[in-house]
């Protein structure tokens, strides 16, 4: 049973990275705006493809993690790149919001975006320490519930936002 949770950890994270990189391919004109809100520096020829680049990537480093096979290790790369995006949310601009799951989240602070990628890091960490075992037939099981989980760690950003709407602040 607990190997079904580590991989369920695991292809929680996996699939938030594939959501992720789903709306970064379909949005991507809000996407650059937000990289170049985040980080100014990436303003001219060097956001464009970029903007293309890291959805690419972030899909790449999502699929690896959810390969159903007994190792821990396929998680160390969606982690590591959990880690690298967090990086700029945590000095750069987020009024456009953090470029991962909706154009603006209104009011939304850098610290929920960031306590949401830190669930996914301590997911990624279980999943990285859990037992492992080859779960090839049980990860259709275990998928729609990782993405259902997926979803509901994507939306925390927007929940903050309408809470804070509730209780009167912008």
């Amino acid at each position: 049973m607990i190997d079904f949770l580590v991989y369920a950890a695991r292809a929680t994270v996996g699939i938030a990275l594939v959501l992720s990189a789903i709306w970064k391919l379909r949005h991507r004109a809000e996407f650059s705006l937000v990289l170049t809100r985040l980080a100014p520096w990436l303003r001219g020829p060097v956001g464009r493809p970029l903007a293309l680049l890291v959805p690419i990537v972030e899909l790449a480093v999502a699929l690896v993690a959810l390969l159903p096979l007994p190792s821990g290790l396929l998680v160390i790369p969606a982690a590591a790149f959990v880690i690298l995006v967090s990086v700029p949310l945590s000095t750069g601009d987020v009024r456009a919001g953090c470029g991962c799951w909706r154009a603006i989240a209104g009011g939304t602070s850098r610290g929920i975006y960031l306590a949401r990628n830190g669930l996914l890091l301590v997911l990624a960490a279980a999943a990285l320490a859990g037992p492992q075992a080859n779960l090839a037939v049980s990860a259709l099981a275990i998928l729609p519930a990782a993405c259902a989980f997926a979803v509901l760690i994507m939306e925390i950003p927007e929940v903050a936002s309408v809470l804070a709407i509730m209780n009167g602040r912008p």
